[in-house]
């Protein structure tokens, strides 16, 4: 079981809350973090559900420096306008995002850390959308 529905919308579309999650479910050590989009599979986590779903990511960053970013968009995109982004206000301060990204049929979507050398970033995927009933 992914996790229980509660409605979002009345046309039929839902919200799975994924629950509570054990670990992260990716860390820094598990991602590129070179400046350029990477793509990042979430078939493991997100089920098939058809075209149009939304992930909602909780995003936890650290770095031993001010204005790094880490990023998340919709897989294809090649703009920076239409995009979720956590950027660390100050060194060693941990900042904190819940994203909204769309997912593409096979359940991926593209990050790009701004920095090589990240201390901290944890992501977790709290839920997501699917067309309901």
């Amino acid at each position: 079981m992914y996790g229980s529905v509660r409605s979002m919308r009345d046309d039929g579309d839902v919200f799975v809350d994924r629950g509570d999650p054990a670990a992260w479910d990716k860390q820094v050590g598990d991602l590129t973090t070179d400046g350029t989009w990477k793509d990042l599979d979430l078939s493991a986590i997100v089920p098939a559900a058809g075209e149009g779903m939304l992930a909602l990511l909780h995003v936890e960053v650290k770095d031993d420096a001010a204005g790094s970013v880490f990023a998340v968009r919709e897989k294809g995109n090649s703009n920076a306008y239409n995009v979720g982004s956590v950027v660390t206000q100050v060194a060693n301060v941990l900042t904190t995002a819940d994203l909204w990204v769309l997912l593409d049929g096979a359940r991926t979507i593209q990050y790009m850390g701004s920095n090589l050398a990240f201390v901290n970033i944890d992501l977790c995927v709290r839920g997501w959308t699917q067309h309901g009933r």
